[in-house]
Order: C-alpha cells, then sequence, then structure tokens
C-alpha cells in the first residue's frame, strides 16, 4: 500500500509560527479585556470622585449643624437673661 501525503503543503508554515487566524481571536479577546479593564477603571475613579464629594458634604453638613447648634445656645442663654 503506497503512502499518502495527508497535509497540504499550500498550508504549511515555518516552525514556531501560529497561523495569523488562531491569533485573531486572542487579540480580540485582550482588546475586549483592555476595554473592560479601562471602563472599570473609569468606573472606579467616578465612584471614587462621588465618594470624595460626599464625604465632603456630609462634613459641610456636620459643621452647619455644629454652628446651629451653637446659635441655638447663644439664643437660649439670651433668652433667659431676660
Amino acid at each position: 500500500m503506497p503512502l499518502k501525503k495527508t497535509s497540504d503543503p499550500s498550508r504549511e508554515q515555518e516552525p514556531g509560527r501560529v497561523p495569523a487566524v488562531a491569533d485573531q481571536p486572542s487579540r480580540d479577546q485582550s482588546r475586549s479585556r483592555d476595554r473592560v479593564r479601562a471602563r472599570q477603571d473609569r468606573i472606579a475613579e467616578r465612584i471614587g470622585a462621588a465618594t470624595e464629594e460626599l464625604a465632603s458634604g456630609i462634613a459641610e453638613g456636620a459643621a452647619a449643624a455644629e454652628e446651629l447648634r451653637r446659635a441655638m445656645s447663644q439664643i437660649a442663654s439670651g433668652a433667659e437673661e431676660c
């Protein structure tokens, strides 16, 4: 029985070289991962900025409440003198 060549010589490539078609899905996946990572980074930045803004607002509200408490205390002590 004679031997038959099963590989197509037109499809042979250099040893160690991965076909470009095989690279395409991994490149697409890599780009997709990079886009997801960038989007998550932007979201994290926005959440961080919003958290800082919220903390600043809470601190400002606490300062205003303390100022109001002092003003009411002064009004109360002035009312007791009369």
